[in-house]
């Protein structure tokens, strides 16, 4: 999302990417705006900006995080309305507690994505629907549609806003003795339409401006990939969700508070302090310095400048590696080729010019096993398959002609104590991770073995004289 917002800056308005809706990508380029003339009028230059980000963007990463925080903690407001109109103030402040402290929702407000903003909307929605049985009026239609809306310019599950709304009127007006034809004649969810088609359009407007590709990514999203899933088939999300992450993600005490709730209305009494310290936990976990970032930190050190060095697995998963100076001014002539603005390469390639700095590494992609491979090869694992299996070719030629060298331990092997949602990246687990060393993946490192070299040891720790070198 972050380099979606940042390309606003570019005079080019248009995301050209529909997996999701632009409400996120704006909301954060208008943060990043803020941000720029905050600096800009400290004193700080522009060209100085752009070229502090092109050496470390890690300033934009931490706003996106901050709003996609401060958006799961806004959400125990909403939270609490729901709870208070229909249970009282008590059920309020219960449902309020259990969602700050609930692990999946900490887990996920600390990331910079689109999940935690899509949820505040739709808890924000939901309470206006049940307003609407005591405030029956065309605005507070229009308010109600206007949350579904952003909430679908967020993710365009947010739709199913409407469902509530439906179910809900047919409720209130056979409660109140309508017909059939009253029910399904009423202008109020015609008004709520109205608030959701113009708040989508408002914040994801090349949804019309540019609506071919717009078309393209939708389908794609709501149709393909529907069917296809993220090459994981789990069965029905509804039972594997409800059998799996749920009963992980909250804890089986508040997990059971909410089915006994949804079930038979009875007020839980149950104490939040089990999910509250696996919150804590959780905070405490991230704040360990990543794998990916050690495993970079080594490379500088020990291996020589210039030399080059593959990368395979999920992109995510990769090492932010610096290049050399040749191949940055390949990437941005490719960027400006491409019709990118190039701004942020440029700019790191001007001052690391000045600094007579050169001291990067050909970064290449080894996506499939090739003729000939580099000289140094970054392995990711973790025990999710999707993201980080390799072809069974390459894993031979790495066994054959490489040599481990240096190894960095991050989530670590498969442990049936620790549970990870298998088609997510964020590599954090929803139940364990006290258990794990450090957030990232075990990153491996491999050097090319010389002719003279022995074949490396398959098995057991290393000897006090061999390459490889663990950090924990």
């Amino acid at each position: 999302m972050a380099h979606r917002a940042l390309r606003m800056f570019s005079s080019d308005l248009n995301p050209h990417h529909f997996a999701y809706g632009t409400l996120v990508p704006y909301l954060l380029a208008v943060c990043y705006g803020v941000w720029f003339a905050i600096r800009m009028a400290l004193g700080t230059g522009l060209d100085a900006i752009v070229t502090e980000l092109a050496l470390d963007t890690s300033p934009l990463l931490l706003i996106s995080r901050h709003v996609s925080a401060l958006m799961g903690a806004a959400t125990v407001v909403p939270v609490y309305l729901i709870g208070r109109r229909t249970g009282g103030r008590r059920v309020g402040a219960i449902a309020a507690l259990f969602c700050a402290v609930a692990l999946l929702h900490v887990r996920d407000s600390h990331f910079g994505v689109t999940d935690v903003p899509m949820t505040f909307f739709i808890t924000m929605g939901l309470w206006l629907i049940l307003r609407l049985r005591d405030h029956d009026r065309t605005r507070d239609y229009l308010m109600a549609g206007v949350a579904a809306g952003l909430a679908v310019s967020v993710k365009y599950a947010g739709v199913f806003l409407f469902v509530p709304l439906i179910v809900a009127q047919f409720i209130w007006r056979r409660r109140q003795g309508g017909s059939w034809r009253e029910v399904f004649l009423y202008p109020g969810p015609t008004w709520f339409l109205l608030g959701l088609t113009g708040a989508f359009l408002a914040t994801t407007p090349y949804a019309v401006l540019d609506y071919s590709a717009f078309l393209d990514h939708f389908l794609f999203e709501t149709v393909d990939h529907l069917a296809t899933g993220h090459g994981i088939d789990l069965g029905r999300g509804w039972s594997y969700h409800l059998t799996n992450t749920l009963p992980s993600g909250l804890g089986l005490l508040l997990f059971g508070a909410a089915i006994a709730g949804i079930a038979t209305g009875i007020r839980s009494r149950s104490p939040g302090i089990p999910t509250l310290i696996a919150s804590a936990r959780y905070d405490m976990g991230l704040a360990v310095t990543d794998s990916c970032v050690l495993a970079a930190e080594w490379i500088e050190a020990n291996i020589a400048p210039g030399s080059e060095i593959g990368q395979v697995g999920f992109l995510s998963l990769r090492l932010d590696l610096p290049e050399t100076l040749a191949e940055l001014e390949s990437r941005a002539a490719r960027t400006e080729a491409e019709g990118g603005s190039g701004r942020l390469l440029r700019a790191e390639l001007d001052w690391r010019r000045a600094d007579s700095d050169d001291s990067g590494f050909v970064v290449l992609d080894v996506e499939a096993p090739a003729t000939a491979l580099p000289e140094y090869i970054v392995v990711p694992r973790v025990p999710l398959t999707l993201y980080s299996s390799l072809p069974e070719e390459l894993e031979a030629r790495l066994n054959e002609e490489y040599e481990l060298i240096h190894a960095e331990i991050g989530v670590g092997p498969a442990d049936a104590a620790i549970q990870f949602d298998p088609l997510d990246a964020f590599l954090y687990p929803i139940r364990g991770g006290h258990r794990i060393v450090r957030p990232g993946p075990d990153v491996e490192i491999y050097r090319r073995r010389s002719a003279g070299d022995e074949l490396p040891r398959d098995s057991g720790d290393p000897s006090p004289d061999s390459p490889i070198t663990n950090s924990r």
